[in-house]
């Protein structure tokens, strides 16, 4: 809900109409993709109550999607460091994942950070596995997450660059090359 002046001089609640959750950017803080999985979260499962102490909204829910981003990380970091034969080392850089401030805060926080964190390793994985396999599916699976991901937080545009960057370095050079060349090459 938003408060809404009266003529009166007091205000309302009136609920957001979804146009303004889909579409809203006026300001470059409004991370309009997390924005819309919070509403749909919190839609589903408050219950406002009609008291005048009685809640407008649970911070819970609002956090929720952001909290499982967050979590989700974990697993798409662990999965990028499969496709790409990071195993090893995977059980030394987990540890300090995990617990690294920026996983801490922006895993909770109520903007589209969490969907960085869980969607950018999620990314170079798919990439590698583009790479790797060569199917139609994984390249059009990497497209609709980029997509997703850019529309939930327009800032990421410059991984995406680095990404496409990278993608178009190792698909020019990786004739032949064994998945270590390709590592290093990353």
């Amino acid at each position: 809900p938003q408060l809404v002046p009266t003529p009166e001089g007091g205000h309302t609640l009136q609920p957001v109409p979804w146009a303004n959750v889909l579409w809203h950017y006026k300001r470059p803080n409004n991370h309009i993709g997390y924005t819309a999985l919070a509403r749909l979260v919190h839609d589903a499962f408050f219950q406002p109550g009609s008291g005048p102490t009685d809640p407008i909204f649970s911070e819970t829910l609002v956090r929720l999607p952001a909290f499982a981003f967050g979590l989700l990380s974990v697993v798409a970091v662990a999965w990028m460091a499969r496709v790409w034969g990071w195993t090893r080392g995977l059980w030394l850089v987990l540890p300090f994942y995990v617990l690294h401030p920026w996983l801490i805060r922006f895993g909770s926080e109520v903007r589209g950070y969490g969907v960085v964190l869980a969607t950018v390793p999620l990314l170079v994985g798919l990439a590698g596995r583009a790479l790797q396999r060569g199917a139609w599916r994984w390249w059009l699976l990497l497209a609709v997450v980029q997509t997703w991901l850019f529309w939930a937080y327009w800032g990421v545009v410059y991984v995406l660059v680095c990404l496409h960057a990278a993608l178009v370095v190792l698909g020019v050079t990786d004739a032949g090359r064994t998945r270590a060349e390709r590592l290093t090459l990353l």
